[in-house]
């Protein structure tokens, strides 16, 4: 590592690149402590010991099987396809792609709260029926 020389600066140029210095370091030690905090309070609590290099607390939801949420994401991909191919033809009138668009809004917010059978039930009421052409 090339050590950098401020021999050439001025005192006051000097105290600037020390506090800058000294700043990038605190900056690092304060990112690595943080990091640590965060492994430490992911780290399970009970009897139930990880395999060596499995990341805990952490990434388990990332990783783990939610059938809810999936059925939360096909429906929700549904929905919104058939809100931009209805949209994109307009045969459906603006104000009823407006209510299903609040609906699907609702309906992620369950989803989020991990209120399946709410959010499944808003997905199912939205319908998108071609009526009157919304095109003028």
């Amino acid at each position: 590592m090339q050590r950098f020389r401020f021999n050439h600066l001025a005192t006051e140029e000097r105290m600037v690149a020390r506090r800058v210095y000294f700043g990038v370091l605190a900056l690092y030690c304060s990112a690595t402590l943080i990091l640590g905090a965060a492994l430490k309070l992911s780290a399970p609590t009970s009897g139930n010991a990880m395999p060596a290099g499995h990341w805990g607390g952490l990434f388990s939801a990332v990783a783990a099987e939610r059938p809810d949420l999936a059925a939360c994401a096909a429906r929700d991909l549904k929905v919104l396809t058939a809100l931009g191919e209805h949209g994109e033809a307009q045969d459906v009138p603006g104000d009823i792609i407006a209510a299903a668009f609040f609906s699907l809004v609702k309906a992620r917010a369950a989803c989020a709260a991990e209120n399946f059978t709410e959010a499944l039930a808003i997905y199912d009421g939205i319908s998108l029926v071609p009526g009157r052409s919304a095109k003028k």
